[in-house]
């Protein structure tokens, strides 16, 4: 079982801020506080443009289909929740979008836009998938959940698995000291000595900078 900074029970409504379960976020650790501190709540309805998340996941996709054109391809997202991406990366191009991830409430709520969601830990998950199975792998604010411990076995798992790109939004940095201190940040150079696949692209979340390993 994969490691994670955070117990994997806390990955529920209170941490991704769910309006319906919880009101809004509740968990400290949860990356929607800065949403929730503007005095918006989060909905997981893909198609409500209410929903402040919208724009940020459609930017992401443009920005990721920009980077390695998504016709017709096989995506795998790791840590994808309950596919946040998947309507946006279809849209882009993509044939396939699947989602890993080790919550069994983002199973619970997965959106339908999704083609299958492997609920494990990402790990488990990749050591059952055959050698270039997907050809881009992604995550997004997935990879400073891990501990340093298995970081390596999962770069080595994702490099396996991934038969062309991998494109991985990392946070650099959190401006909540009390939310800092939860997960394992990185700059994008030390990201780039873990021993990804050439051409792996690195993105950071907080300034929009990009590495090519």
């Amino acid at each position: 079982m994969i490691k994670m900074v955070l117990d994997t029970t806390r990955y529920n409504a209170t941490y991704f801020g769910d309006t319906v379960e919880s009101g809004g976020l509740k968990d400290v650790a949860g990356y929607t506080g800065g949403y929730l501190e503007k005095g918006q709540r989060y909905r997981f309805n893909s198609g409500d443009e209410a929903n402040p998340y919208n724009p940020e996941w459609k930017a992401l996709a443009d920005v990721i289909h920009g980077r390695n054109p998504l016709n017709n391809a096989d995506v795998l997202d790791l840590g994808g929740a309950v596919g946040f991406l998947g309507e946006y990366l279809k849209e882009k191009g993509a044939s396939t979008y699947d989602v890993i991830d080790v919550s069994n409430w983002c199973f619970k709520h997965k959106l339908s836009v999704i083609d299958t969601f492997t609920e494990n830990d990402a790990i488990t998950a990749l050591q059952s998938l055959r050698d270039d199975a997907y050809s881009l792998i992604i995550s997004t604010q997935f990879l400073e959940c891990v501990d340093d411990t298995d970081l390596p076995t999962l770069i080595t798992e994702m490099n396996r698995v991934a038969n062309n790109v991998q494109i991985h939004v990392v946070t650099e940095t959190l401006n909540r000291e009390d939310t800092r201190s939860l997960y394992n940040l990185k700059t994008l150079k030390e990201w780039s000595a873990f021993g990804f696949n050439s051409g792996t692209i690195l993105i950071s979340h907080h300034t929009g900078d990009v590495l090519v390993v």
